[in-house]
């Protein structure tokens, strides 16, 4: 493992022959992006440092050696050139065969708001590309946290004790608990995204805040006065995993009847009617188990995927992703997202609000009920 302190600054060059044009991502599918699976994945945060963009990113593959990277700024999806990042700042957090952590930093004024990896991998003929909007409409954190081996933390969860700050800073710190819901199903009314919630406590910290329970979610800023803030959510040593029958109950508002769930989620012993639920459902033993593990599955992925403010499988892309499992097709504009299945399409619309910079609202429809409630009977046989 090679570990280079932060604050070494490297200088690059950004060019390919590959890439003399810009690439039109709306015609591309990003589905991969999607994939607990993929060949490569990727996770990022973006922060708003004053006149600055840094861009924090964690690359996960097989062997990063097969890989090339080229960085492109474009002013938009489907832009028709790109502008060359001729010279960032970048510091190597961390360089392994599989993983690598780098910050890329470079000034606003350069033209571009889309920020795209470009990986290849020339040796399968393999091109894969991960999108960073670096929208003014967004609310970024003009901070990143750090956890206790001072590597950036990129998701919003944490399952650790406690988090890092950047030093010579006092934050204030407003706690709530999450207790959000599950979504509401693609055919339902349109409800408020952002989250209207009362403030459980708030104080202010140094250079690093130590959670005191799980299921807690944490709004963070330098400043109260501004518009921008860090979201953190303090989950189980588990997640994304779900295990206890408290957090196994929920999930299942997605595919019962109202009886139904009624009957678990107010039940005098969870458990049993859990266990019965699965095995009237499916007749035997044995293929209640094949049918917990794969719904489940699905739950952990979303959580993996999707959590931001909230887990992931109470999120609108997450509650299709559960149902109908990882996208055919998934297309990309500035503004939303388009995800294609063979019987069906989902829109997604981008949403900045100060609990997460980029979360995503399905566009509800009424015209969804009869393939939704196909598609809940396919899980219900044990072919969904």
């Amino acid at each position: 493992m090679k570990h280079i302190k932060k604050g070494t600054l490297v200088f690059i060059l950004v060019t390919s022959q590959f890439w003399s044009q810009a690439l039109d991502l709306t015609k591309l599918n990003l589905g991969y992006q999607y994939s607990i699976n993929a060949d490569i994945m990727m996770d990022f945060r973006v922060i708003s440092d004053g006149d600055w963009w840094n861009v924090y990113s964690e690359v996960r593959t097989e062997s990063l050696a097969q890989w090339s990277t080229v960085l492109l700024l474009q002013n938009s999806y489907d832009a028709k050139e790109h502008d060359t990042l001729s010279i960032m700042e970048v510091d190597t957090f961390l360089m392994e065969d599989n993983r690598r952590v780098l910050r890329y930093a470079f000034p606003k004024k350069t033209p571009g708001k889309v920020l795209i990896f470009s990986f290849t991998n020339l040796n399968q003929g393999v091109y894969r590309f991960f999108d960073v909007s670096l929208s003014p409409y967004s609310v970024y954190s003009s901070f990143c946290p750090l956890d206790k081996n001072g590597l950036p933390i990129l998701r919003s969860y944490i399952l650790d004790q406690g988090i890092k700050f950047p030093p010579n800073n006092n934050y204030h710190v407003y706690k709530y608990k999450e207790n959000f819901g599950p979504a509401d199903p693609p055919m339902g009314a349109v409800k408020e995204l952002a989250p209207t919630l009362a403030v459980d406590s708030s104080y202010y910290v140094g250079d690093s805040l130590a959670f005191e329970n799980t299921e807690q979610m944490y709004l963070i800023q330098k400043d109260t006065t501004e518009a921008s803030g860090l979201t953190v959510l303090n989950v189980p040593y588990y997640f994304p995993e779900m295990r206890r029958i408290k957090d196994l109950i929920p999930p299942l508002q997605y595919i019962t009847t109202a009886l139904e769930f009624n009957s678990l989620s107010k039940s005098a012993d969870p458990k049993k009617n859990f266990e019965t639920f699965w095995i009237r459902t499916y007749g035997t033993k044995f293929r209640a188990k094949q049918a917990i593990k794969a719904y489940y599955d699905r739950v952990e992925e979303a959580n993996l995927l999707f959590t931001d403010y909230k887990m992931g499988w109470k999120t609108d892309r997450g509650i299709i992703y559960i149902v109908y499992g990882a996208p055919n097709v998934v297309i990309k504009t500035e503004r939303n997202e388009i995800w294609k299945y063979p019987e069906v399409e989902y829109e997604f619309v981008k949403i900045s609000t100060l609990f997460a910079p980029e979360t995503y609202s399905v566009k509800r429809n009424k015209k969804y009920e009869k393939d939704w409630y196909r598609q809940v009977g396919l899980i219900r046989e044990g072919n969904g």
